[in-house]
Formats: structure tokens, sequence, C-alpha cells
């Protein structure tokens, strides 16, 4: 495994390669959810590159961005253990040198839900990812689906601005109490971590009912915001059940073949998300 800091170096090594290349792009303090999209890109490709950048652009004037985990000696020894071929691990001024100014916008689906309460969240991921495509040049990259708006606007980028990589979308990892796999989780105490489990087991708790005949989407977001809404420390910011070809709220389920709840609260002042699918 090749450590690499810079651009230049990186591409450097990358044209002497042959066969192709997947890319998981981090911002460290990994979880089992990266060790999924690590496993999965090791089987499907020749050569394996994992970038660690905490981007500066996604993280709103108020957000975690100094505060967010980093350890970086520990990410490198899971890079290793996951037999990554290139760690990408550059500074602040590879990825915006100085008089940097242009930025990737989505106007429409990515002002909404998580835009809505993260201020100019998406300038920066899709920003950032054109790079990283750009720089490393894989055939396919990888995301989680816990991140579902992201996972769609990333996909809306490459289509519409006719990137040629394949997009895989990985399955939420879950810790054992059914609490999405995140960085963030690290904040929690061990026992805000088990209180965080109901955010899971409420969004079971509409999929069982949607399973069982209940179609009716105001009902079904009504169950979710009940069983959470009486716990302590809980500030449910939205809880809305889209089409997840267009990102768009839906009130019934019409001629499309599922739908997807998203959902993202404030817990003892940690913000989590998550998703289900119901098809």
């Amino acid at each position: 495994m090749e450590i690499l800091r810079s651009i230049k170096e990186l591409k450097s090594k990358l044209i002497l390669t042959d066969g192709s290349i997947g890319l998981v792009p981090t911002m460290g303090s990994l979880h089992k959810g990266h060790l999924s999209l690590l496993d999965y890109a090791r089987k499907e490709n020749e050569i394996l590159v994992a970038s660690l950048f905490v981007n500066p652009k996604q993280f709103s004037p108020q957000e975690d961005f100094q505060n967010y985990p980093r350890d970086v000696q520990k990410d490198i020894s899971i890079f290793s253990d996951s037999s990554v071929d290139f760690v990408f691990i550059p500074d602040e001024d590879q990825i915006y040198p100085k008089n940097f100014s242009t930025y990737i916008n989505n106007h429409f689906e990515g002002e909404t839900f998580e835009g809505e309460f993260r201020d100019s969240h998406f300038e920066g991921v899709l920003t950032v990812v054109a790079k990283l495509i750009n720089i490393v040049n894989p055939k396919r990259i990888y995301f989680g689906e816990k991140d579902a708006q992201q996972l769609f606007l990333v996909k809306k980028m490459v289509s519409d601005l006719n990137f040629d990589v394949i997009i895989r979308s990985v399955e939420t990892i879950r810790e054992s109490n059914g609490l999405a796999c995140s960085s963030r989780n690290s904040y929690l105490s061990r026992e805000d971590f088990i209180g965080a489990g109901n955010i899971y087991k409420s969004l079971l708790k509409v999929s069982t009912s949607w399973k069982e005949g209940e179609n009716n989407f105001s009902i079904l977001k009504k169950s979710f915001l009940k069983n959470l809404e009486n716990m302590d420390g809980m500030v449910i910011q939205y809880a809305e059940i889209l089409d997840p070809n267009t990102f768009k709220s839906i009130d019934s389920i019409n001629e499309i073949k599922e739908a997807i709840f998203i959902v993202a609260v404030i817990f003892k002042g940690i913000r989590l998300i998550d998703n289900i699918t119901l098809d």
C-alpha cells in the first residue's frame, strides 16, 4: 500500500497501473460501513484507491469541522488491512488551491431536506466528488445508502455532466442496535447510543405497517413521529416519504414501484440520518 499526498504524485502512480480502478472516498474516522465499501470495491477492481480528506466545503459554519473525529494512523491501518493499493491523503490546498472559485451546485433536489438544514453542504460534496473522479479516473466509485440524498445527487451529477464512471451503492451497515454506522456515532455516550437505536426501530415499524397493507403515507409518517417524539433530547428535523427516482415527496404510491422514507434527527445534540426502502 502506498500513501500519496499530492495529485501529481497520485496521477503518476495510477498512469502506470493496469486494470480497472475502484475509488472509495472517505473523510476518515473509518467504521464498519467504510469496511463494507472497501470490501465491495476490492472484489470488483484490480486497483483500489481510497481517499481520506475531511472536506471543509461541505461543513456549514455552525457544524463540527474542527471537532470532526480524526484518527489518521488508525485509518491507515484499516486501509492496509483492507488491501487498499493507494491511499490519497491530500492537504486542503491540494484540493482547493489559492483562488479556487468553481463549484458544482444542484439548485433543485440539493436544496431540500439535507440541503435545507446544511447550507452549501451538497455544493461541497458534489465539488469534491467531481474533483476526485477527475483526479483518480476510476471505473467505479462507491457510496453507502445511508446518505440517500447524497447518493441521489452524485448519480444525478454523473448523469447530467456525462462523467464516465459507474456509481456503486452499498447497503447501510448497522450497529447491533440498528443504528446506522456513522463517524458521528462516536459523539454519543453509551446510554445515548442505546437510545439512538430507536430511530431504526421506528423505521422498521413503518416498514412492517407498509408490508401489512398500510399505504396511507400520512399515517405512516405519524406512526414514526409518535415512536420518537416523547424521547428526551430528540428533535426531528424531517421525516418524508419520497420517490427514489426523483427525490420528491409523494403522498401515495400511485404508479411507482417503491418509495424511500428518509429521516433526520438531532438526538442529544448529535445529528443523525437514516432511511428505509418501502417496496
